[in-house]
């Protein structure tokens, strides 16, 4: 049986979140049957961009803050650590730390912190289906336990990041834009991060949903309160949970659909502990532009795909200048003119990189006539 944990949480208050997050433990056994004394521990939050907590765009820190406590209080060694995308410099990460309330938490508990684009090694990945080598973080391997700490949010290019969109986090920031470049078509990148998923094999997931995002995740969409925190050992049944506590059919998340087309998810031997579907699903949850791509036929798509495909535009009354979607386009399809962003549709290859790392959320995704008929 996969074991899929569902615990309300209805703020960020200190004692709910542990409250829930010990709850959410012990109906899979307990923090005891995942960690050792003296082992160490990394904890793999999500870490988009230097935004506010309340913004629902990263891992809250208050759920980390648990996490530490109680790691610590069985005599183990926390870490923390991320890749966010684009370029990590010391001064963007110092930001995101800092903004994110990461940093805080993890100088308050003494835990260290550990940038993974620092140490990097290639990696063997017997098990996976199709990508049978990962340029990864080396920390992955340093340690005993590696606990998943993801955010539930719509996703433009995925549709839902979760549990298995969250690890894509141990591919160093720069060569996640070569993955897209490598692997623009949405199933075959669904399918990379299902085999990295089987190369890191995260011990827990534990996925804070009590302020989640619906719409145009994962960085600007609209905070939605949820009020949950999910966990499992399996991220790939946790997703599959997520997706219908949201509503969203199993073949619109291209993560979800590969899992179980490879039978790593078995519906039926799915186990839901805590609360039950009917008492969290949420039918209005919003799906993101990007995920009418899913609802076209194949014919049309392959026949018309600039005319059905979702397109990025800038909305210049927000946006600042600061040339991150320049920067980090993986096919180069942006040019800066006039300090403000212009793309050429011909060379976008629509993974939506600078929706989802645009500091100001100033890209919005235009659906194409032909794209409305299927939305």
């Amino acid at each position: 049986m996969h074991k899929v944990a569902v615990v309300q949480c209805s703020s960020y208050e200190e004692s709910q979140v542990k409250e829930a997050v010990c709850k959410t433990l012990d109906l899979l056994g307990g923090l005891e049957s995942f960690v050792k004394p003296a082992s160490k521990v990394l904890l793999k939050p999500n870490l988009l961009l230097a935004r506010n907590p309340e913004g629902a765009v990263t891992t809250h820190p208050q759920v980390l803050k648990v996490l530490i406590e109680e790691i610590k209080s069985i005599e183990a060694i926390p870490l923390v650590g991320d890749s966010p995308g684009g370029r990590n410099t010391q001064k963007a990460l110092n930001k995101i730390f800092r903004e994110t309330g990461i940093g805080k938490v993890c100088q308050e508990t003494g835990t260290q912190i550990i940038i993974f684009d620092q140490e990097v090694i290639e990696a063997k990945n017997p098990d996976g289906k199709t990508f049978k080598r990962f340029e990864i973080a080396k920390i992955y391997q340093e340690v005993d336990v590696i606990i998943n700490l993801p955010k539930l949010k719509t996703h433009g290019f995925m549709t839902l990041t979760g549990a298995v969109k969250n690890i894509f986090g141990f591919i160093p920031g720069v060569k996640k834009a070569q993955f897209h470049l490598k692997v623009p078509q949405r199933e075959n990148f669904a399918q990379m991060l299902v085999d990295l998923n089987l190369l890191i094999r995260p011990h827990l997931s534990l996925m804070d949903a009590v302020v989640a995002m619906d719409g145009e995740g994962p960085s600007g969409g609209n905070p939605r309160n949820l009020g949950l925190i999910l966990a499992s050992r399996d991220p790939f049944a946790l997703d599959f949970v997520v997706a219908q506590v949201c509503n969203i059919a199993p073949s619109l998340v291209p993560t979800v659909k590969k899992a179980l087309e490879m039978g790593l998810i078995k519906p039926d031997l799915i186990e839901i502990l805590g609360l039950s579907l009917e008492e969290v699903l949420v039918k209005d949850f919003v799906l993101p532009s990007g995920s009418v791509m899913d609802r076209v036929p194949s014919f049309i798509f392959c026949f018309a795909r600039n005319q059905v495909t979702p397109k990025p535009q800038v909305d210049a009354l927000k946006c600042t200048g600061c040339k991150t979607c320049y920067e980090n386009c993986p096919s180069n399809a942006i040019e800066m003119r006039e300090n403000i962003p212009h793309f050429d549709y011909d060379v976008c290859i629509r993974c939506y990189c600078c929706q989802e790392l645009c500091p100001e959320s100033a890209i919005n995704l235009y659906l194409p006539i032909l794209s409305k008929i299927f939305s």
